[in-house]
């Protein structure tokens, strides 16, 4: 890769990543819980754009990764949500990244899902969005979710990949997978 397109990427991802506060969006921050199966919740932070008369084109799932919160992926949720895309930004711990049996857990009850916190049926289609440890946990949840009838994709940004089973990429959809490696 010749250093000036490298240069390039690495400019896209930084502007990417970093929390502009002069970037101001239409949209309604909610907080909300989600019930999973051992009776505890999992904290959820949802953007719903205010932009238009239509209905947001589509859900975004976007996980952060580990030793980050989902305040650290607010720059790019706050420009999906002003491309008229529902955001929810889930606060996974460290703890439940390494517990394996996770994924199946934050499946099952994100599955149940129907409604935003306000009340809106959520967008038909899904995209999901992690990043480093954040990527390799929604790749394994991808496989897992029921019910959801349009999974567009699943994008990697920076997935973190180990030596251990545990540690690999999910099991693969037949839906687009895109990674981007730094």
């Amino acid at each position: 890769m010749k250093l000036s397109n490298l240069l390039k990427s690495t400019t896209l991802l930084v502007s990417l990543f970093t929390i502009q506060a002069a970037f101001a969006v239409n949209a309604t921050k909610l907080k909300a819980q989600l019930p999973i199966s051992n009776g505890q919740a999992l904290q959820l932070t949802w953007l719903v754009p205010k932009l238009s008369q239509s209905s947001p084109r589509a859900l975004v799932v976007l996980q952060h990764g580990m030793m980050r919160q989902a305040e650290n992926m607010m720059s790019l949720a706050q420009t999906l949500v002003s491309k008229n895309i529902e955001v929810v930004l889930p606060s996974i711990s460290d703890e439940q990244y390494l517990d394996t049996l996770f994924p199946e857990v934050f499946a099952e009850s994100f599955s149940k899902l129907t409604h935003n916190p306000e009340g809106q049926t959520l967008p038909k289609k899904l995209l999901l969005v992690g990043f480093s440890a954040g990527a390799r946990f929604l790749s394994h949840a991808a496989g897992l979710l029921k019910n959801v009838q349009d999974i567009r994709g699943v994008l990697l940004l920076d997935p973190v990949v180990g030596q251990l089973p545990e540690q690999q990429l999910g099991p693969q959809l037949n839906v687009p997978y895109y990674a981007i490696l730094g």
